[in-house]
């Protein structure tokens, strides 16, 4: 995965920290579409979400990845990626929610896909949009958004181990477990609801086991998708930003549990599943996952008095204030 760095989020934007890495070929010129080339563009055109996955895993990769290369590839791959339903109340609370796990669906089916298929798909994040794509407004526009969205984590799914998919699925099943329960609750049980998922959490990485944590932690993206649950777990403890006291449990879990994530805190890892988090105008910093993230990995540093993991989430902190326009901060 180490020749063409693709530095590119949600949409085409540039990601302030993202660096990842995906073994594609040098762009070759433009040359006129052979006749395979233009029956898959015809194809495409025609295909919307799920028939468009359905055709990707029997295509030839190699004919795909070079159609794609082309403007009028890329265009017809756009259109491929709209969705044969509409959400048209996408923006309402309920709507967010189905759009989401509809997502969710669709790049663990992704997933699945060969790796030159994944390859071929993820190129597309780091090419300027083309130009028929800009009239592709409202409903459409977000639906191909979405499936960009999904594609993107599809790719970093496909290149997990078995033990770390697992993983990955076990956090996010769980997660929509829980809100799916939680949408069904009056105001009055919040504090009962929260302390179960706490337990639920903490009885899954007991499962888990030291091994298989730590593999969790070896991949940027599943460490990426365990801190974003590290740091829900850790506001549900009643963690905030800057408190006297640490509000991290440590009798809730084995040692082993906090000295994996405090191994991997003082490791190269952090930063790049840090990266991993979707990017944020500079003014929001403050707010961010990542940043939320860090606030609960250093108040756990306090909680083991460990200076050197301390140092390292400190350092990493003040790295991204930097980089979002805020060199005073302190890290702390």
């Amino acid at each position: 995965m180490t020749r063409l760095l693709l530095e590119c989020a949600r949409g085409g934007f540039l990601s302030l920290w993202l660096t990842a890495a995906v073994a594609v070929a040098e762009d070759k010129p433009s040359a006129p579409l052979s006749p395979e080339a233009q029956a898959l563009i015809q194809k495409l055109t025609t295909l919307r979400m799920p028939a468009t996955f359905s055709f990707l895993q029997t295509v030839d990769p190699q004919l795909f990845a070079e159609t794609l290369q082309t403007p009028e590839g890329q265009w017809a791959m756009a259109q491929a990626y709209r969705w044969s339903t509409p959400h048209t109340d996408r923006h309402t609370e309920e709507g967010k929610f189905v759009v989401r796990t509809e997502i969710r669906k669709l790049e663990r089916k992704l997933a699945t896909l060969p790796i030159p298929i994944l390859d071929a798909l993820l190129r597309l994040r780091g090419t300027p949009a083309p130009e028929g794509l800009l009239h592709l407004t409202g409903e459409e526009g977000e639906q191909i958004l979405d499936t960009e969205e999904a594609v993107w984590d599809a790719w970093w799914l496909a290149h997990l181990t078995p033990e770390q998919r697992e993983a990955t699925y076990e956090l996010q099943d769980l997660q929509y477990a829980q809100a799916i329960r939680a949408r069904q609750l009056p105001e009055s049980q919040y504090d009962e609801e929260n302390a179960r998922e706490l337990k639920e959490y903490y009885e899954l990485f007991t499962r888990w086991g030291p091994e298989k944590l730590h593999q969790v932690l070896e991949n940027w993206w599943s460490a990426k998708e365990f801190l974003g649950v590290l740091q829900y777990v850790w506001e549900g403890e009643g963690g905030v930003p800057i408190a006297d006291k640490p509000a991290w449990k440590l009798s809730a879990m084995p040692s082993w549990f906090w000295e994996e994530i405090a191994q991997f805190a003082k490791g190269p890892n952090l930063e790049r599943a840090i990266a991993l988090f979707p990017p944020v105008r500079p003014i929001a910093i403050t707010l961010s996952p990542q940043s939320q993230v860090l606030c609960a990995l250093n108040d756990l540093a306090r909680a083991l008095h460990d200076q050197k993991m301390h140092d390292a989430v400190y350092t990493l902190t003040k790295q991204i204030y930097a980089a979002a326009g805020f060199s005073g901060h302190s890290g702390d």
